[in-house]
């Protein structure tokens, strides 16, 4: 009786290998890329229920490590890639958002380090108007966005030309950057819903 093999785990090896000579030749072609660009964001496999979160993974290769954020990713250096693709990694979205509601007298949000402002959207939920809309890295400042306006129950969207900081390092410390939000209004207690769309870097 003639036995006939299944070859598909040698292939699945085999394509995850060629996924990272690809990935290192892309590397090698790009001209006068940053040291930084070299990185991918990786998401690990969903689990069983289907929750994710964060978790701490160090690469005994090169013995660096990686606190994945709250959807399960990580931005991981071009000699950590193989590494987390062996794991199951499977590469993710460029892009990130978050959202959060507040008051603009006393409001802030956490961006991640090594990212870049994409998209800034302000929707005004309580139906007063909002004079000198601003955005700093420390409280009260102004060093991302200056001046801006938003309508009573109006959605406004801020592009890049207007905000006056969009990169924020990827140096540590800080492990993360707080943005704080203000209002030349000091009597303005409504809410609104603020949507950042950001990329690493």
């Amino acid at each position: 009786m003639k036995v006939i093999r299944s070859y598909m785990p040698a292939l699945r090896i085999y394509s995850d290998f060629i996924l990272v000579a690809i990935f290192a030749l892309m590397l090698l072609l790009l001209p006068n890329a940053p040291a930084h660009a070299a990185s991918l964001n990786l998401c690990a496999p969903s689990t069983a229920n289907g929750a994710v979160g964060p978790r701490r993974y160090t690469n005994p290769n090169t013995s660096t490590s990686y606190t994945t954020n709250g959807q399960g990713c990580v931005v991981a250096a071009a000699a950590d890639v193989g590494w987390f693709l062996s794991q199951g990694f499977a590469l993710g979205s460029p892009y990130g958002a978050m959202e959060s509601t507040g008051n603009a007298a006393a409001f802030s949000m956490i961006l991640p380090v090594g990212t870049f402002i994409r998209d800034i959207i302000f929707n005004e939920t309580s139906g007063s108007s909002i004079n000198s809309l601003q955005i700093g890295t420390t409280s009260g400042g102004v060093d991302v966005l200056s001046g801006g306006n938003l309508p009573a129950s109006g959605l406004v969207f801020t592009p890049e030309v207007s905000r006056l900081k969009s990169v924020f390092p990827s140096t540590s410390p800080p492990t993360t950057h707080t943005l704080y939000f203000s209002s030349g209004t000091s009597a303005w207690l409504g809410l609104m819903n603020v949507t950042i769309v950001y990329g690493y870097y």
